[in-house]
């Protein structure tokens, strides 16, 4: 796929249609080599042919498409998804700032391992490359699982796609009956409900549609497991998230073994 069309995000919270104008404003020189690149083994659709012939026209219609097609399908679940990318990277910033890099790729899928400053990603192609100073972006993406992906060529910014923590539950809205007996005995269902859905931080609305009842509730709650140093909030932006407390973490182990 010609990369052209995922460039790596600049910041941390990338605007939806600035990073559109960035797909149409992509370097038509770049934009031709990619899609005789994207080609070079199969034969070229008209689009690729539009696209080499008259790319501004082309560029204009493929912004459009996808605009389009954001609207249909993720534009009213962008919030919610949004929540759990950025409460992953939190919870692994905290984790390498803490640790370092080798608490980041810990939790990696099968293949990529990483120690002493190198990173292997088992891939059909051999491919080698040094960063030279350029950094790596660490990117998670909610329907890469189980895999992930790399963008190291060209102008971009290289780039490490992965799926974050939490995905499988991101449609969840809650534990189901009889789950996790002992825990709702000891701290009350409710409590115990928001304790496990914030095995990454989330904000107090995320919380309450991930658990199922008001903001207010929520945020009761919340005030309960601070007192009681189970949880802990942090800021991101303009958002403010809760997150499990080392505490916490240990609390939600405890019940896990038992």
């Amino acid at each position: 796929m010609p990369d052209f069309l995922t460039p790596s995000p600049e910041g941390p919270y990338p605007d939806f249609e600035t990073e559109l104008e960035r797909v149409r404003s992509v370097d038509h020189e770049r934009l031709s080599w990619e899609i005789a690149e994207a080609f070079s083994d199969r034969e070229m659709l008209n689009e690729g042919r539009d696209l080499l012939e008259k790319p501004e026209e082309a560029l204009g219609r493929l912004v459009d498409a996808l605009r389009s097609y954001w609207r249909s399908t993720l534009e009213e679940d962008w919030p919610r998804i949004r929540a759990l990318l950025e409460g992953d990277v939190m919870y692994r910033a905290r984790a390498m700032a803490l640790v370092g890099p080798e608490a980041f790729f810990e939790e990696m899928p099968p293949g990529v391992r990483y120690a002493d400053g190198l990173l292997e990603i088992e891939r059909r192609v051999e491919l080698e490359t040094q960063l030279e100073g350029r950094g790596l972006v660490l990117l998670p993406l909610a329907f890469a699982t189980p895999r992930v992906f790399v963008m190291v060529g060209g102008p971009y910014q290289p780039t490490f796609c992965y799926p974050p923590r939490g995905v499988a539950t991101l449609w969840e809205s809650g534990a189901g009956p009889g789950e996790e007996a002992a825990l709702d005995a000891l701290l009350g269902g409710r409590r115990a409900a928001i304790l496990r859905a914030l095995e990454i931080p989330l904000s107090t609305s995320d919380l309450a549609e991930r658990v199922g009842v008001t903001a207010a509730a929520v945020s009761q709650q919340l005030g309960l497991l601070r007192d009681a140093g189970l949880v802990d909030a942090q800021r991101s932006g303009s958002r403010v998230y809760s997150r499990l407390t080392s505490r916490g973490v240990e609390l939600l182990r405890l019940f896990d073994a038992a």
